[in-house]
């Protein structure tokens, strides 16, 4: 929809570079230099790769989705994606396992060579076979580096693939499920599935091949294993095969967790973005801590789902550690146990199998398992929405002879309730105008023709369809693009629209003009902007058939008048036109009148006129105002979802408030003290398998020697079981140390978790407006959503890995250097030249992952007004154009994400290439100097070296995406430090006695724009006094300054008392306001009217009778969601249901009549006779009927009071606009 915003981006090197720089990464050397350099922003961003386009993608799966549907009776998303990817997917798997194999087979028998080199007394090899070994050792590590790498880029491309099929399969969905399925098929479900699940998915293309292969991997090991030592290998095998079944179950308790945790995180979710959608009307009401504990309350119920997956995933992956420590434990005691004569080369093989058992068992087949247990979760979840109900097909002839409407007998039901009943009518020319009480069904009978709704009977549409709704809506770009709405651009007609929408002038005082950016909902616009915006959309669209749903309603008279003659009247007049009104006016002008009522509709000759009339003793007309509209808002000069990209490292602030969350720095270094003395019980136990294999081979010798009844041998073998007692005590104690440092870890980022979202939620909703008028829902739910899944998450277990890391990398260093001082010198070349490294790609990382979390925002912003507008996209047939706009969106961010994987996987392999360096010195300086070392301190070093350069790789890439995960705490505690209302100052007993209001000198200022100049009156308690003016002329402005929203220059006064001396919530607690919008939120019927838990259900219920809402509303404890057919009248009687029970001294209404019949404004008439009388009120109205029996009219121009003075006065002043009314 945001079609101007349209970038060149360069071609994705990758797709144009030779195969050895392909296959060596030296192609992403552009990006770090640029990155390094430069800085990156978001036009950086490659064009995406031709094969990873989501269109394409979407239409291909598709395919083999409608073939699922076809085909079986229960169609699967799984069996979809697979048939899609899956060949390739496999294949790729094929080649990664054959070069796995040969790995798993040739390098354990090189390195037990290599090692068996040095044992005293052989003469098996010779220096030049252990320079091969040694060579043969660093090749195959290199090489499977590389392999493993472009593997690992290979299957990324076919995850971010089938990841874009996914998500553009799911938005073109959700432009098709019924109005029923949206209670279900929510915004926040398809965001978290978009944002959260799909993870899981990419994830598992990423990983799955690895289960599979790690289970024969682990197959070919074992057996080699049994070959090399026989049956003194059953009890590690053994070990293996009683754990394995463990793994497997906690993997599928995984899949139970996931399905229940997503869940809650839709209504968290769900409640955020209607919090986000009315926080205006929440502040107002003061209910910023009832929606700060309801968002805390879902929040906690996600979390208790969550923190089960969390521990189960923990579970996971200590046992996995465990695992090859143990078996490796189990096979030397058993060993030993069973007489065998132990030499370095038999006990390195198995170290070095071991080590590829441990890959396997700790990471692979766990995480695997861990995976698939979501991917099924989250395959559930996308089936639930692709299952859902869709609309159904419409027979709309767009190409007619003749454009027409017909029921024959048609009945319209909501969730299985009937609405209206046997409609027959005949609509072929004409202005037809819809009236109706509340409530009747005026709207559901539009919808009925657009198709949105359940039928029986026979429905005949014939001719294109154009559609204004009631509630305007808007989506975040230009306000040309949101007139034009996918039409060709036709100047002539364009100009003419605006002139008739009387939106010339508007655009006129806007700094950008036509390309002003509409903000969230049309924010920074006034509601008669918007409604004009809305309106002019569907007039610009050539169709044969205009349905307008009562799209007048909020503009003052003289416009609303204005707009209905020269565009319904006139530039529709050759068209078919269904207006719904609650004007008696409008229903007099009609060529036909449609009466929708108790389940019927009249039509035609059943209907006349005068049975629509009313009679009032107020004369209903048109406010004549001199001034003209004024913008009430900012214009916002932004590109559309901009977020501010930071740059440079996050800062050390963000990790210490980080730790702060979690439990503050005194837990935090317990914590890390648990690392160092499980990292020492490690590395040790690592030096005596040394000492002890030393001491094993120099047994065997004197055994071979026939010197077993020496004291040397005696000596030794004393020496030897002492070993073995320390060895398996420091096995036992790494083992437990493992387990509790695991868990007080991840006890400690959970705290961390819990607490900043608490933080965050607090912040947000206590901040000013100004945060709200300049981050739209999409921004901020990406917060809410992909940023906190890091956190939540993905942020605690890679910080695990790189705390592990480090402590292993130092005690790597520390066993070395006891092997030989001259290690320490490579080491701490090998650590300079990783830092080095590092340094130079880490600013290229964390700014493309910032770009990356920054390019998700359009995506849920898009999905989110997309929703909003589902109606008016469908009656469009725009569903094209905004899938188009997704799939931009979703390249851009694919693009974004493959870069930063692209360039994470590049980092490895650098590092691969010094640490391959740093192994070969390590092997060539022992081959070198092999006359004073011992087999096990060679044995150590070599396997030492290889697991530094293997974590090297690893933790410094681990560090990198750590530190890129950590810009999402980043952002995160960003929204913990947001400005926030001062909520200090007194709260008055008794206060306001009167009511009186006084406003002295007071002007607002909002971004530049002086909305209020100077403003001055008083009004005396228990006076009524009505505020007209013309749209953006600055009445809203005046309840936004009584309510402190924004801030003011000036003084106001209540009684006499400055209200900035009064505490910001006792202030607006003692002001009841009803406003334009009525507002209800997701929850119980009680809960809407008394959150706070203050009245009696007696009271209650004598409020909603007295309203005559107790024949709707059934029970106090009835639910508010998205499928509720409250209609817009019936939503505002409750919210005067709200105001009568909170019994205010000062009262606003905000243009509350203006959605309403004439019944409903009669009731409301009688409702501000009975209940507040005794009140002051402040009624803002653009029709002077609604302020006639005023004591005082205040008539707003540009900001200013052009006139104020009593009804009598003002009728008398002939240069009046309310004299000009009476005549």
């Amino acid at each position: 929809m945001d079609r101007d915003n349209t970038v060149k981006r360069e071609t994705n090197p990758r797709a144009t570079t030779n195969i050895f720089s392909l296959v060596t990464f030296f192609y992403t050397l552009k990006i770090y230099i640029k990155g390094f350099t430069k800085g990156l922003g978001i036009n950086d961003v490659y064009e995406v790769l031709p094969d990873s386009q989501s269109e394409k993608l979407c239409q291909k799966l598709n395919h083999y989705w409608e073939k699922e549907k076809k085909t079986r009776d229960s169609p699967s998303i799984c069996r979809a994606v697979f048939f899609c990817f899956g060949r390739t997917f496999f294949l790729v798997g094929v080649i990664q396992f054959v070069a796995e194999t040969i790995k798993t087979v040739w390098s354990p028998h090189a390195l037990s060579k290599l090692i068996s080199y040095f044992s005293p007394g052989q003469t098996d090899l010779t220096r030049h076979d252990a320079i091969y070994y040694g060579c043969l050792v660093v090749g195959i590590n290199l090489t499977m580096s590389l392999v493993r790498s472009n593997f690992d880029l290979i299957l990324t491309a076919l995850s971010l693939k089938a990841r874009a099929a996914v998500s553009s399969l799911l938005y073109r969905k959700s432009l098709k499920v019924s109005f029923e399925s949206l209670s279900d098929v929510t915004a926040g479900k398809i965001v978290t599935i978009l944002s959260k699940d799909t993870d899981v998915l990419e994830n598992l293309f990423r990983s799955g091949n690895g289960v599979w292969i790690a289970m024969i991997q682990t197959c070919v090991i074992c057996f080699l294993i049994y070959q090399k030592i026989g049956i003194a290998s059953f009890a590690a095998i053994t070990f293996f095969v009683v754990v394995f079944p463990l793994q497997v179950y906690i993997g599928t308790l995984t899949y139970r967790y996931k399905l229940k945790c997503s869940q809650k995180t839709d209504e968290r979710l769900n409640l955020i973005r209607d919090v986000l959608s009315a926080i205006k009307i929440i502040k107002m009401y003061t209910w910023e801590k009832f929606f700060e504990d309801k968002i805390h309350d879902a929040r906690k119920k996600e979390l208790r789902k969550l923190h089960k997956l969390f521990y189960t995933k923990v579970w996971i992956s200590v046992l996995g550690s465990l695992c090859s420590k143990t078996a490796f434990f189990l096979f030397v005691m058993t060993y030993v146990w069973m007489g065998h004569n132990v030499s370095a080369e038999t006990v390195y093989y198995i170290v070095s199998c071991f080590n590829d058992l441990e890959t396997s068992l700790s990471n692979d087949i766990p995480s695997g398992f861990s995976q698939f247990a979501q991917t099924f979760a989250t395959a559930t979840r996308i089936e639930s929405v692709m299952k859902a109900p869709e609309l159904p097909t419409k027979e709309t002839i767009t190409d007619p002879k003749e454009a027409k409407v017909c029921f024959n007998n048609v009945d319209v039901s909501i969730h299985d309730t009937k609405i209206l009943e046997n409609i027959s009518l005949d609509i072929s020319d004409g202005l037809n105008v819809v009236v109706g009480h509340t409530g009747s069904g005026k709207t559901t009978l539009l919808k009925t023709i657009l198709g949105e709704c359940q039928t029986t009977g026979k429905i005949e549409v014939c001719g294109k369809i154009s559609y204004a709704s009631q509630e305007p809506w808007l989506f975040p770009s230009t306000i040309k693009n949101n007139i034009l709405f996918g039409e060709e651009f036709n100047q002539n007609r364009y100009h003419q629209i605006l002139e008739i929408c009387s939106l010339d002038y508007d655009l006129d005082l806007l700094p950008e003009g036509e390309n002003t950016v509409v903000g969230e909902s049309g924010i920074n616009l006034s509601k008669g902007q918007q409604a004009r915006i809305n309106l002019a959309r569907a007039l610009y669209r050539k169709s044969d058939i205009y349905l307008l749903d009562d799209c007048l309603a909020s503009l003052d008279g003289s416009v609303s008048d204005s707009v209905f003659q020269k565009s319904i009247c006139e530039f529709l007049e050759d068209k078919i036109r269904v207006f719904v009104t609650s004007s008696t006016d409008y229903a007099q002008r009609a060529d036909k009148v449609i009466v929708v009522n108790s389940k019927c509709v009249k039509f035609g000759d059943d209907v006349d006129k005068t049975q629509v009339s009313y009679t009032f003793d107020n004369i209903e007309g048109s406010a004549r105002l001199n001034s003209t509209e004024s913008h009430d808002g900012d214009s916002l000069e932004k590109q559309i979802y901009h977020e501010t990209k930071k740059s440079g490292v996050v800062p050390l602030n963000d990790y210490l408030s980080y730790v702060k969350h979690g439990g503050g720095p005194i837990l935090f270094i317990l914590i890390v003290s648990l690392f160092v003395l499980s990292q020492y019980a490690t590395s040790y136990s690592d030096k005596l398998l040394s000492t002890w294999i030393t001491l094993e081979q120099n047994l065997t010798n004197l055994k071979e020697l026939n010197e077993s009844d020496n004291l040397e041998y005696d000596n030794l073998y004393k020496e030897r079981q002492h070993e073995l007692v320390l060895y398996t005590t420091m096995v036992l104690t790494s083992i437990l140390l493992v387990v509790v440092k695991s868990f007080s870890y991840f006890h400690f980022v959970r705290m961390a978790s819990i607490s900043i979202h608490k933080a965050m939620v607090r912040n947000i909703i206590n901040s000013t407006m100004k945060f709200f008028d300049t981050f739209f829902i999409g921004n901020v739910l990406n917060r809410f959503t992909k940023d906190f899944v890091t956190v939540d998450e993905t942020l605690p277990f890679v910080a695990m890995e790189c705390f592990t890391m480090i402590f292993t990398v130092s005690g790597g260093i520390i066993l070395l250097t006891t092997v030989n001082y001259v290690f320490l010198i490579e080491s701490l070349f090998l650590l300079v030249a990783a830092c080095l490294i590092k340094q130079f790609c880490q600013p290229t990382g964390r700014n493309l992952e910032r770009l990356h979390v920054i390019s998700r925002s359009p995506l849920t912003g898009h999905l989110n007004a997309t929703l909003e507008g589902l109606t008016t996209i469908r009656a469009s047939n725009t569903q094209e154009i905004v899938i188009h706009e997704f799939h931009r969106h979703h390249d851009l961010f694919t693009s974004a994400l493959f870069m930063v994987i692209t360039n994470f996987i590049a980092l490895g392999v650098f590092l691969q290439y010094i640490s391959t360096i740093f192994t070969g010195l390590i092997i060539f300086q022992c081959l070198l100097t092999d006359g004073g070392t011992s087999v096990g301190d060679v044995g150590l070093a070599i396997t030492q070296s290889f697991v530094i350069t293997s974590i090297i790789k690893s933790g410094i890439t681990g560090i990198a995406d750590c530190e890129n995960l950590m810009v999402s705490v980043e952002r995160v505690l960003e929204f913990t430090k947001l400005e926030e209302e001062d909520k200090g100052g007194k709260n008055l007993s008794g206060w306001p006695e009167f009511g009186s209001i006084s406003f002295n000198d007071v002007s607002l200022t909002y971004n530049d724009t002086r909305m209020l100049r100077n403003i001055n009156f008083d009004v005396n308690a228990k006076e009524k006094v009505g505020i007209m003016g013309r749209t953006g002329a600055g009445k809203s402005s005046i309840i936004t300054s009584l309510f402190r929203i924004y801030q003011t220059h000036g003084k106001i006064t209540i009684d006499e008392v400055d209200i900035n001396d009064v505490s910001l919530r006792w202030l607006r607690s003692n002001i009841s306001l009803i406003p334009q919008d009525p507002y209800l939120f997701p929850g119980s019927i009680r809960e809407n009217l008394d959150p706070m838990k203050q009245y009696r259900d007696e009271e209650i219920w004598k409020v909603l009778k007295e309203l005559h809402l107790d024949t709707v509303i059934k029970e106090l404890g009835d639910r508010v969601d998205k499928g509720t057919t409250f209609s817009t009248g019936q939503k505002q009687l409750l919210c005067f249901a709200r105001v009568i029970l909170r019994k205010n001294k000062i009262v606003i209404l905000d243009e509350v009549t203006a959605n309403v019949d004439k019944e409903t404004e009669v009731l409301i008439e009688e409702i501000v006779q009975k209940h507040f009388k005794e009140c002051t009120m402040l009624i803002v109205a653009h029709k002077s009927l609604a302020v006639s029996h005023c004591s005082k009219i205040m008539v707003l121009s540009s900001g200013r009071i052009s006139e104020f003075d009593e009804p009598d006065a003002l009728l008398q002043n002939k240069s009046s606009s309310i004299h000009y009314i009476s005549r």
